[in-house]
């Protein structure tokens, strides 16, 4: 018969620590996206001139306000504003559209 040596095994611990870690992670995670879903709701009570200058739009915290509370609301204001940044980058023109170069841009002139 073995005798028992009071508390857990190292293993056992080691897994308890990892869980406890883990929980806390999510919670903090939750606690954050709930504030930030707060937020957005008192972002909501603004009229569209206020949003307009913060760089948002009525529909953009609209779906972001349609997202579950435990998912971050920040998370979809990112993702479009890196959508309409993406689209709004300029585009290099193909080698037949592009003109001469002007003067001023020789090659004798720039220095390497």
């Amino acid at each position: 018969m073995s005798s028992v040596t009071g508390g857990f095994s190292s293993s056992a611990a080691s897994a308890f620590a990892a869980f406890a870690a883990r929980f806390a992670a999510t919670l903090r995670r939750l606690a954050v996206a709930w504030g930030n879903h707060r937020g957005l709701v008192m972002l909501a009570r603004l009229d569209d001139h206020a949003l307009r200058d913060i760089g948002l739009s009525r529909s953009d915290v609209r779906d972001a306000l349609e997202q579950p509370w435990w998912n971050d609301p920040t998370d979809t204001l990112l993702e479009r504003r890196r959508a309409e940044r993406r689209e709004s980058r300029p585009r290099a023109l193909p080698k037949s559209r592009q003109g001469p170069i002007p003067r001023h841009f020789s090659a004798s002139r720039c220095k390497v």
